[in-house]
């Protein structure tokens, strides 16, 4: 069990049973009503995928209606307890501080990355993939800044019989897509913002989507791919976030400061200055 020195009386800190410390963005479950973090409930979707995805506690489903094809996009507008939140800011105030402070540390060393798509009735839908700056960047660069340091290439991999092909406002073809995909129109993207927009066909209400992201070269990770389940038939944003764990040694600070560029004074005279 989670504790800490400062703790009131005998109250016992509340604890995620996936990791067994005091849950930090802390979920509630809509069928069960269990309180997990939610990074380690999407680490279990992660692993099991989203069918086999059940309370860790009891076994029941995510979602108070039984649904498991939904998990994802759940867990991403699920909102953060904050009846726990605040019961652990006022009455375990350092335990709080330190659950903050790894939290803080996690996101350094990993790469948020939002995928998904927003619908507009009459207009279309876009597919999406976008960096998300952690908070200890201070503002100091935009997602599409960031996204061009980590991204190489989002491959956007489309039913196309579902598609009003002529309505794809990236060319697409049929190859440079993992095999299982090689009967699908694949639209290639390679420079922020990460998207296409589409229409699909009269009379189409789902469709299921690939979204597959290439990194740079340099971060030596294997691409993300996600299946999306497009909703076209109601206007909004079904999106989710991904956080990929960069190697050893490697943080997202020390990646922003090896890629930007250096300016040195008086490289080619008095007051002048090179950008490299």
């Amino acid at each position: 069990m989670a504790s800490g020195p400062s703790e009131a009386d005998d109250a016992e800190v509340p604890e995620c049973a996936v990791c067994t410390d005091a849950p930090w963005d802390p979920v509630r479950l809509d069928g069960c009503c269990h309180v997990f973090c939610r990074a380690c409930l999407h680490e279990i979707v992660r692993r099991v995928g989203e069918v086999g995805s059940r309370c860790p506690l009891c076994r029941q489903p995510m979602s108070a209606d039984g649904s498991h094809s939904m998990a994802r996009s759940w867990l991403a507008r699920a909102p953060t307890d904050r009846d726990v939140e605040l019961r652990m800011q006022e009455s375990f105030p350092d335990v709080y501080e330190r659950r903050r402070q790894e939290a803080a540390q996690r996101s350094e060393r990993c790469i948020c990355i939002a995928l998904g798509s927003r619908n507009v009735l009459g207009e279309g839908t876009t597919l999406f993939a976008e960096v998300v700056p952690p908070q200890t960047l201070n503002g100091t660069l935009s997602a599409a800044e960031l996204g061009a340091m980590l991204v190489d290439r989002v491959r956007f991999v489309l039913p196309m019989e579902a598609l009003d092909e002529t309505s794809i406002t990236t060319p697409w073809s049929a190859v440079d897509a993992p095999s299982a995909y090689v009967d699908k129109g694949v639209v290639d993207v390679s420079s922020a913002p990460f998207e296409t927009r589409f229409r699909v066909k009269e009379g189409v209400h789902a469709a299921e989507v690939v979204i597959i992201v290439d990194w740079q070269r340099r971060l030596r990770l294997e691409p993300l791919l996600v299946k999306h389940n497009l909703n076209t038939v109601e206007s909004g944003s079904g999106a989710y976030a991904e956080n990929v764990a960069l190697p050893e040694g490697l943080t997202l600070a020390r990646i922003v400061e090896r890629t930007r560029p250096k300016a040195r004074v008086g490289a080619g005279g008095p007051g002048e200055m090179r950008v490299y």
